[in-house]
């Protein structure tokens, strides 16, 4: 007689279970890997609406606009920016950035920015300097 190789159904089911509890337990890694890449995602998005911003304002030689927590259509001269998620505008309590046609925003001083994850805790922050460039500055906690 030939012997017949394979797996057993116990063996199967073994495997099966210890496969369920290894995806059980990455599962949250998961979820918290989606979220910071959101929080990733939004913050790219404000830096490159500032940058859009700086440099339609150069181009056209006038000013322009960035509205902050603002759905409405971007136009020429107004560019618009929302967080989504879990994620929200921590500081500062601006409404508004204004680059005039230098390129230079209407601050009275550099400002830092800072956007929470309130479902990780985790704060993205970047200072938006006077004369309109950005510098990325250390993550903190919500």
């Amino acid at each position: 007689m030939k012997l017949i190789r394979g797996f057993t159904l116990i063996e199967l089911m073994i495997t099966i279970a210890v496969m369920a509890i290894i995806a059980s337990i990455a599962a949250p890694s998961f979820s918290s890997m989606f979220e910071r890449q959101r929080l990733n995602q939004n913050t790219q998005n404000l830096l490159l609406q500032f940058s859009k911003a700086r440099s339609q304002a150069v181009a056209i030689r006038t000013e322009v606009t960035v509205n902050l927590n603002s759905q409405t259509k971007d136009t020429a001269d107004i560019l618009n920016w929302v967080p989504s998620n879990n994620n929200q505008l921590k500081s500062p309590s601006l409404t508004r950035v204004i680059f005039n046609s230098s390129g230079v925003t209407d601050l009275p001083a550099d400002t830092n920015f800072s956007i929470c994850n309130s479902k990780l805790g985790v704060t993205q922050n970047f200072t938006l300097t006077r004369f309109g460039t950005v510098v990325l500055t250390a993550n903190g906690v919500c």
